[in-house]
C-alpha cells in the first residue's frame, strides 16, 4: 500500500472509533427542528403541537358504556343481532373518529394563533413607524398658561418649613423670653456668684506670696533668636542646648514655611479692595454737625458709621473707636453749649443742643452693642477724666451739664441694676461723692443736687438700692426750708459736712406768702447752669421737686428694718415746715408726703433663734422578717444589690487582670534577663577562645623565634 492509501486507512480507523465512541452525541452544528422549525426560530417552548398528547385519554361515557357492566351486557343481550367482532370494529372506529377531530380541532386553534400572532407583528410594526415619525409641533410659547405651567414644572420646589405660629404661642415666646431676661438681670443685680453659675474659681497663691503688690508676669518673655541669616522672635524656655541636627530641622522647617507663604501670596487673586474710609477730624466733624439740624445729624452720622462697617476693612474697627468718642466728646460740648445760652437768656439754642443729644442717644446704644468692651473702656477714660476735673477744684462744687448730662446718658446706655459693672458703679460712685462733699450754697447748686438725686434715684429703681448721700443731701435741703425759730432742735439729725450755716440755712424759706401762685412741679435743665437769685416761684419748685423724691424713697424703702431711723429725720423737719404760705399744688404734695411717712411702722422684732423640731429618740426594735430562709440578705434594692454584685465582680476581674499583667511582666523580664545572660556568657566565652587563640599564637611566634 501506498503511503496515502495508508494514511486514509488510517484515518477512516480513527473516525471509526470516534464514532463508536460517541454514538449518541450531536455535532456542534446540529440543529434540532419541531414541526419544521428550529428551536432557535421559535421564541416559546410552549408551543403544543405533539400529536400524541390527548390522543389516549378516554372519556367518561367511554369507561361507562364499555366497562363495568358495559360492553355487549349493555347492547342487548344475548338475543342482540350484533356479535363480539362487530362491536370491537365499531369501537375502533369511534375511537378513531374521536381522534381525528381531536387533531382537527388542535389543528384549527394553531392556525387561529398563527394567524393572531402574524396580526400582532403587523400592529406592532405600526407603532415603531410611528415612533419614527417626526415629532409634532411644540405649542406656542405665547400662551400665558402654558409657560406658567412649564415654570412650576422645573421650578425648585421648597423645603418644609416651620409652622406659623399662633397669637397665643407667640405671646407665650414672647413672656418666656422677657422672664429669662428678667431672671438674668436679678441674678447680675444680687451679683451672686452661686446662682448666676456656680462658685468663682479660686485664684492660686503660693505659700511663699508675701503680699507686697508684686506680680508675675505670667506672659512668656519674647527674644530674639538668630537662626541662619534670619532674626526669628521666640519664646523664652529654659535654656537647652540643641545638637547641628535639631538646629538644621529647625532652619528647614522655618525655610519650608516662609515657601509657602510666598507661594501662597503669589498665587492668591488680586482682590478687590474698597475704597478707604476716612475719618474727619473732631473739629471738621464737629463743625458739619453744627450745620445741621438734629434729625440731619443722626442721618449724617448713620452714614458715616455704615462707610466705617468693620466688615469691608479690618482697620475700620479702630476709626470706629475713634468715632465713638468724638461723639462723647461731641455730646459734653453740646451739653456746654446749652448751659451757656442758658446763662446768656436765649433759650433756643440751648433747646437745640438738648434735641440733638436725644437725637444722638439711639445711635449711641447702637454702636456701644457693637463696640462691646471697646465702648465700655472709652466711658471708664471718660470718667475718669471728668473724675480728675472735679478733684482739681479747690472748692467742691457741682459740676455743669457737660458732665451730669453724659451720666444721664451712661444710665440708658448700660444697665443699672447690676451689682458690679465696669461703667455704671463708677459713675454712681462719683455722684454719691457729689452729694457727699459739695454745698448747697446757691439757685445754681441747689438745682445741680436735685438733678443728681433725681440721676441716683433712676439709677437705683430698679435694683431697690439704698443709698445714704441721697436721704442726707435731702435733709440738707429741707432743713433750709424750716424756719429759723425751729431749727436749733433739728440740726442734730442732719450731717456735719451738709449742714447749712449762716444765711445758707434759710436758702428755701419763703420771703412772700405764695398761697395763690402758681408753682412749676419741674425744674428747667437751664436752673443748673443759671446764676440768677432766688426768687420765691423757684424756692416752691425746688421744694416741690424735694417733696416728690422723698415720697418715692419712702415708698421704695419703707419697707427696711430701719426705715423709721432713716426716714424720722425727715418727717420731723416737714412737720416743722408751714405749709400755709406755699402754693396749692405744693401744699398737697408736701400733705401726701407727710402721710407716706408716717405711715412708716416704727415696730421692731426682735431676733430669734429659729426653732427647730425636737429630736426624737432611737428605739431600737428588732428587724423581724417574715419569710426568713436562714440566708443572710443585704439592705437595699434589687438593683442596688445588683449594681453591687457588677462593682464586686468588677474588683475581682480587675484584680485578677492586674496579677496577670504582673506575672506576665515578670516572665518577660526573666526571659530577658535569660537572653541578657546567654549573650554575656556566648560573649565571655568567644572572648576566652580569642584570648587563648592569641597565647597560642603568641607562644608560637617565640619558639620560632628563640628557633631561628
Amino acid at each position: 500500500m501506498s503511503v496515502e492509501d495508508r494514511l486514509a486507512a488510517r484515518f477512516a480507523a480513527e473516525r471509526k472509533k470516534q464514532n463508536k465512541q460517541t454514538l449518541f452525541n450531536l455535532e456542534e452544528t446540529t440543529e434540532l427542528t419541531h414541526m419544521g422549525q428550529t428551536l432557535s426560530e421559535i421564541e416559546k417552548y410552549e408551543d403544543p403541537r405533539s400529536d400524541d398528547e390527548g390522543d389516549d385519554a378516554l372519556g367518561a361515557e367511554f369507561v361507562k358504556s364499555a366497562h363495568f357492566g358495559g360492553g355487549l351486557l349493555a347492547s342487548g343481550g344475548p338475543n342482540s343481532a350484533q356479535s363480539r367482532k362487530e362491536w370491537i370494529d365499531q369501537m375502533i372506529a369511534d375511537s378513531k373518529k374521536r381522534k381525528y377531530d381531536a387533531r382537527k380541532a388542535r389543528e384549527e386553534t394553531l392556525e387561529m394563533t398563527d394567524k393572531l400572532d402574524d396580526d400582532y407583528k403587523q400592529v406592532m410594526q405600526i407603532f415603531k413607524d410611528a415612533d419614527l415619525m417626526p415629532a409634532a409641533a411644540a405649542p406656542d410659547p405665547s400662551d400665558e398658561y402654558d409657560m406658567l405651567v412649564r415654570q412650576l414644572a422645573f421650578e425648585p420646589r421648597v423645603g418644609a418649613s416651620e409652622r406659623t405660629k399662633t397669637d397665643e404661642e407667640v405671646k407665650r415666646e414672647e413672656a418666656t423670653r422677657l422672664r429669662l431676661l428678667e431672671e438674668a438681670r436679678q441674678l447680675r443685680m444680687r451679683a451672686d456668684p452661686e446662682e448666676a453659675g456656680g462658685a468663682r474659681p479660686a485664684v492660686h497663691r503660693s505659700a511663699d506670696d508675701l503680699d507686697d503688690g508684686f506680680l508675675l508676669d505670667a506672659k512668656p518673655q519674647q527674644r530674639l533668636e538668630l537662626i541662619g541669616d534670619q532674626l526669628v522672635v521666640t519664646s523664652e524656655l529654659p535654656d537647652v542646648p540643641l545638637t547641628g541636627r535639631q538646629a538644621k530641622k529647625r532652619q528647614s522647617r522655618l525655610q519650608r514655611q516662609r515657601d509657602a507663604e510666598e507661594e501662597a501670596e503669589q498665587t492668591l487673586p488680586e482682590a478687590v479692595t474698597p475704597p478707604k474710609a476716612k475719618l474727619p477730624t473732631y473739629k471738621k466733624l464737629s463743625a458739619t454737625l453744627r450745620a445741621l439740624l438734629p434729625l440731619e445729624q443722626t442721618r449724617h452720622l448713620t452714614e458715616l458709621v455704615m462707610s466705617l462697617d468693620p466688615q469691608l476693612s479690618p482697620g475700620n474697627k479702630a476709626l470706629l473707636i475713634s468715632l465713638y468718642e468724638m461723639l462723647l466728646r461731641y455730646i459734653g460740648d453740646c451739653c456746654r453749649r446749652s448751659g451757656a445760652a442758658a446763662d446768656t437768656g436765649s433759650p433756643g439754642g440751648g433747646q437745640v443742643a438738648l434735641r440733638a443729644v436725644d437725637a444722638l442717644v439711639p445711635l449711641l446704644y447702637d454702636l456701644t452693642q457693637r463696640l462691646g468692651d471697646a465702648a465700655y473702656l472709652s466711658w471708664v477714660a471718660w470718667l475718669r477724666r471728668r473724675q480728675a476735673a472735679y478733684g482739681r477744684r479747690r472748692r467742691r462744687s457741682f459740676p455743669g451739664l457737660e458732665t451730669l448730662l453724659p451720666l444721664r446718658v451712661c444710665g440708658q446706655l448700660f444697665p443699672s441694676s447690676d451689682r458690679r459693672h465696669p461703667v455704671t458703679m463708677p459713675a454712681m460712685l462719683m455722684l454719691c461723692q457729689m452729694l457727699a462733699e459739695c454745698r448747697v450754697t446757691s439757685r445754681r447748686e441747689l438745682a445741680a443736687g436735685l438733678f443728681v438725686v433725681s440721676l441716683l434715684n433712676e439709677f437705683t429703681s430698679l435694683a431697690s438700692r439704698y443709698v445714704p448721700e441721697v436721704i442726707g443731701f435731702l435733709q440738707s435741703v429741707l432743713f433750709t426750708a424750716v424756719p429759723s425759730e425751729r431749727q436749733a432742735p433739728l440740726a442734730g439729725h442732719v450731717l456735719l459736712p451738709q449742714l447749712p450755716r449762716g444765711p445758707h440755712s434759710s436758702l428755701l424759706q419763703l420771703t412772700t406768702s405764695c398761697a395763690g401762685a402758681p408753682c412749676e412741679p419741674l425744674l428747667s435743665l437751664s436752673a443748673v447752669e443759671s446764676e440768677a437769685p432766688l426768687t420765691d416761684a423757684a424756692r416752691a419748685s425746688c421744694l416741690h421737686v424735694a417733696a416728690s423724691l422723698v415720697r418715692q424713697l419712702a415708698e421704695r424703702h419703707g419697707q427696711l428694718p430701719a426705715a423709721s431711723e432713716i426716714f424720722g429725720p425727715l418727717r420731723l423737719m416737714m412737720a416743722a415746715v408751714d405749709v400755709r404760705r406755699y402754693p396749692d399744688v405744693l401744699r398737697n404734695k408736701w400733705t401726701a408726703c407727710l402721710k407716706t411717712l408716717e405711715g412708716i411702722s416704727s415696730e421692731k422684732t426682735t431676733l430669734e433663734k429659729n426653732k427647730k423640731r425636737p429630736k426624737p429618740l432611737r428605739l431600737y426594735e428588732p428587724a423581724i422578717e417574715e419569710n426568713f430562709d436562714g440566708r443572710r440578705r443585704r439592705p437595699g434594692s434589687h438593683e442596688k444589690r445588683e449594681h453591687d454584685k457588677l462593682v464586686h465582680k468588677y474588683k475581682r476581674q480587675m484584680r485578677s487582670t492586674v496579677r496577670e499583667v504582673r506575672r506576665d511582666n515578670a516572665f518577660v523580664a526573666r526571659q530577658k534577663l535569660t537572653e541578657i545572660k546567654t549573650k554575656d556568657d556566648d560573649r565571655k566565652r568567644k572572648l576566652k577562645d580569642l584570648m587563648a587563640s592569641l597565647a597560642n599564637q603568641e607562644g608560637d611566634f617565640k619558639r620560632m623565634k628563640r628557633q631561628k
